[in-house]
């Protein structure tokens, strides 16, 4: 009797913190070149989205597995370049790299896209990546006074 979410999220802290997104702001704005996996995929899922999907499930009677993301199956290097887009700020400080090349403590998959089709069916709904990234824009802008 119970649910369990399987996700993958972006979004911020506050206070600011280091999720993937201030990460990769924070370098940005300040000149330094960042890179992004070009081979490793995810449909993640803006962390207001998810509380959305959450709040959805809690009147039900569902119980088990269900996965909430959004519906575009994306690179980490694509959503970096879509967050640079948002935000106005300089995309060509990121750079493409394969995982493989990279450093890492742990060995991560190359695709962690999770199948939606519970969670259009039990829940109803569906997330579109842009439109969790705009949000983030004006949730982040209002936090920072931008």
């Amino acid at each position: 009797n119970s649910v369990i979410v399987r996700t993958n999220i972006y979004g911020f802290h506050k206070p600011i913190g280091n999720s993937l997104f201030e990460w990769a702001y924070g370098n940005i704005k300040n000149g330094n070149n960042i890179n992004g996996f070009n081979d490793v995929f995810f449909n993640p899922v803006y962390t207001k989205q998810l509380a959305i999907g959450i709040q959805k499930i809690s009147p039900t009677d569902f119980s088990g597995v269900i996965n909430i993301g959004c519906e575009e199956n994306i690179s980490k290097y694509e959503l970096l370049i879509k967050f640079a887009k948002v935000f106005n700020i300089d995309n060509r400080l990121i750079k493409p790299v394969s995982v493989d090349n990279g450093i890492l403590e742990a060995k991560r998959p190359k695709n962690t896209t999770l199948d939606l089709k519970k969670m259009k069916k039990v829940l109803g709904i569906s997330f579109s990546l842009d439109s969790g990234v705009n949000e983030l824009y004006l949730d982040y802008s209002s936090l920072i006074g931008g």
